[in-house]
């Protein structure tokens, strides 16, 4: 048998190592970007469990909060409230101590004032479900004015506050509000018209 150069089998000893080296080094790399990405793909599993717990405890935290809530409130609650009272004692004072023709409008003014035209009534307009929760609309039934007190007092009844709910009001949230100023014989008022929704849990949430 031949026997192989001594430089020759150096050479193959030599290619040897660096196709081993080589090797060894991609197989490394690559278990290295393996785990790397397993501990990304454990990671970013860790976060959505959490959202899903953190989402799970909140649920149950507003259902407990919002349990056994009035569905009439905005009808006790809202549609009694008593607007542009100022306004209609003030003209009331003036029709009671004045006989002038002018006075027309003052009178028209305080029909308006005292009416349906200007009091405050919500109907149901359609209802969604989810698995734990119904969903109603209430809009308007018609535009109303009031002052900007009122207009305030009114924002401050219908806004939830989830740290410390009410003991009646359900959880109301103001979809669509049209805000519009308008001139009175009086000044300024607010033409109002908002679109709420009732949202009421279920125990399976």
């Amino acid at each position: 048998m031949k026997q192989i150069p001594a430089q020759r089998l150096l050479l193959y000893t030599l290619i040897t190592s660096i196709f081993l080296i080589g090797w060894t080094v991609l197989h490394v790399y690559s278990s290295i970007t393996q785990t790397e990405r397993q501990q990304n793909e454990l990671s970013l599993l860790g976060e959505k469990i959490t959202k899903v717990l953190f989402h799970q405890k909140n649920n149950r935290r507003i259902l407990a909060k919002f349990k056994d809530k009035d569905p009439l409130f905005l009808q006790k609650q809202i549609e009694p409230f008593q607007l542009l009272s100022q306004e209609k004692e003030l003209i009331q004072k003036k029709l009671s101590r004045s006989f002038l023709p002018e006075d027309v409008l003052l009178k028209k003014r305080f029909s308006f004032l005292s009416s349906a035209d200007n009091k405050l009534s919500f109907v149901e307009s359609s209802i969604e479900t989810g698995p734990s929760y119904k969903e109603t609309i209430e809009h308007q039934a018609r535009p109303v004015e009031a002052s900007t007190q009122d207009l305030l007092s009114l924002l401050s009844i219908l806004e939830t506050d989830l740290s410390n709910p009410d003991e009646t009001k359900p959880h109301l949230i103001i979809s669509e509000a049209k805000i519009e100023r308008k001139k009175s014989l009086q000044g300024d008022v607010w033409g109002i018209l908002l679109n709420i929704i009732r949202r009421e849990y279920s125990p399976s949430c």
